[in-house]
């Protein structure tokens, strides 16, 4: 049982200071759609952060 709850106090802590991740990186649009025999689609993305990303 101790075991147990130290994991999920490590796991509490590990995900409160991940907390403050920013992204710069947005996808166009909200479906990517495809035709009946393609095994591929395009999605546009776009980096609006100053950092490369």
């Amino acid at each position: 049982m101790r075991k147990i709850l130290m994991a999920a106090t490590a796991a509490i802590v590990m995900s409160l200071g991940m907390s403050g991740a920013l992204a710069g990186v947005t996808i166009d649009g909200t479906r990517a759609l495809f035709e009946g025999g393609a095994a591929e689609v395009t999605v546009r993305l776009g980096n609006d952060g100053d950092l490369p990303a």
